[in-house]
């Protein structure tokens, strides 16, 4: 499957948010994610759902500190 392919991927139940608003794709999820005010997140929680949405992330940027 293409990464383009994987991020409009419908999520089974979607994620249901304040407002009545809800993730359905992946692409959703980053989105909402990035655009959370800095405190928001940089929080652990919403680290962790990155680090879910792309496994190799964390790799990176252990990567990035090693150089």
């Amino acid at each position: 499957m293409s990464a383009e392919r994987r991020w409009k991927r419908r999520f089974d139940d979607p994620i249901p948010l304040p407002r009545g608003r809800q993730l359905v794709t992946l692409e959703d999820a980053g989105t909402y994610i990035t655009t959370l005010p800095k405190a928001e997140h940089e929080a652990a929680e919403w680290q962790a759902a990155m680090g879910s949405l792309d496994p190799g992330r964390d790799a990176r940027r252990l990567e990035e500190a090693a150089n």
